[in-house]
């Protein structure tokens, strides 16, 4: 499997979970207008679990508090749901962002967006 393909993987997979989870979430804040959900940690974790299980080597930085940063040439940076205020307060314009970097260069990248109950990948 490349980046790639698994770029395209988790963010179809990370799709699915926020479209299981739209209107069904409740929330709490992190900060002053910042919230979090289960949907935000599922998806969260099934990007992760991805990374780590086909790229062990690789470094990732996720919005939810997770990172490793060893300085591997490979860096993936996570937001796993974009729009979590959106999102909790069900209305539907919110996403999945991923992104690979090699070294300081972005070498992909890519977005589900959740409107309603489709997503779609690009």
């Amino acid at each position: 499997m490349t980046r790639f393909s698994l770029l395209k993987s988790v963010l179809l997979r990370s799709g699915s979970i926020l479209r299981k989870r739209f209107g069904k979430v409740g929330y709490k804040q992190k900060r002053r207008a910042d919230l979090l959900t289960i949907a935000d940690l599922e998806s969260q974790k099934a990007i992760l679990s991805a990374i780590k299980k086909n790229f062990p080597q690789d470094d990732f930085k996720a919005e939810e508090n997770s990172e490793k940063l060893t300085g591997a040439e490979y860096n993936w940076v996570i937001d796993p749901l974009d729009g979590t205020t959106n999102f909790a307060h069900g209305y539907p314009v919110s996403c999945v962002s991923v992104g690979v970097l090699r070294g300081e260069n972005p070498r992909s990248a890519g977005f589900t967006i959740l409107s309603g109950t489709s997503s779609t990948s690009l």
